[in-house]
């Protein structure tokens, strides 16, 4: 969570911590599922998101979850950047913020796939050790 967050007089929906292995490559997540239940009761007035690319699994849903939480008046607040949604500069800003995060989620895939093939062409084991020996 966020250092700024710890003060505000807020409640944690969901947050990775309490969710391993929960990243934003899916589009429907358990803590993304109970903020839109919590959302659609009118119990969250503000979400906060380390990165975009944290958010969505692609510049579409992302801007999809974006629109959606304007209909309900929610705002999305990411560490280091400021979204304006009520301008239109602001609104093509953080269109522009979303294809960044969709490219930086496809190079961190990009990254972990290239690692996965160095380790196996070097005979060392990939993945979860403890999976692989329990096959």
């Amino acid at each position: 969570m966020l250092p700024r967050a710890r003060t505000l007089p807020c409640s944690t929906v969901g947050h990775r911590q309490s969710l391993p292995r929960c990243g934003g490559a899916l589009a429907s997540r358990p803590a993304l599922d109970r903020l839109f239940v919590a959302t659609a009761s009118n119990d969250v007035d503000v979400v906060i998101v380390f990165a975009l690319d944290r958010l969505g699994c692609d510049a579409g849903h992302l801007r999809d979850l974006l629109r959606a939480f304007d209909a309900a008046g929610v705002e999305v607040h990411a560490a280091g950047a400021k979204l304006d949604r009520v301008t239109p500069e602001g609104r093509m800003m953080t269109g522009i913020l979303a294809e960044f995060a969709e490219m930086e989620r496809a190079k961190i895939s990009q990254r972990w796939s290239r690692h996965d093939h160095d380790m196996r062409v070097s005979g060392r084991l990939g993945g979860d050790v403890r999976r692989v020996a329990a096959a």
